[in-house]
């Protein structure tokens, strides 16, 4: 049967915080990458639901 101690148990718990930490930056800077790889395009008026359009 395997046996930790609380150190040990302390020690794998920051290791894991620590990774999820990292991957969260990676997540929100891919994020941010995409939003801004996106060519914007102009706003343009829609007519509202049940409106006659020209």
């Amino acid at each position: 049967m395997l046996q930790f101690t609380i150190a040990d148990l302390v020690a794998q718990l920051n290791e894991k915080s620590f990774e999820l930490e990292v991957k969260a930056v990676d997540n929100r800077e891919e994020q941010h990458n995409q939003k801004t790889d996106i060519p914007t395009q102009p706003m343009v008026d829609k007519p509202e639901k049940g409106a006659k359009v020209p």
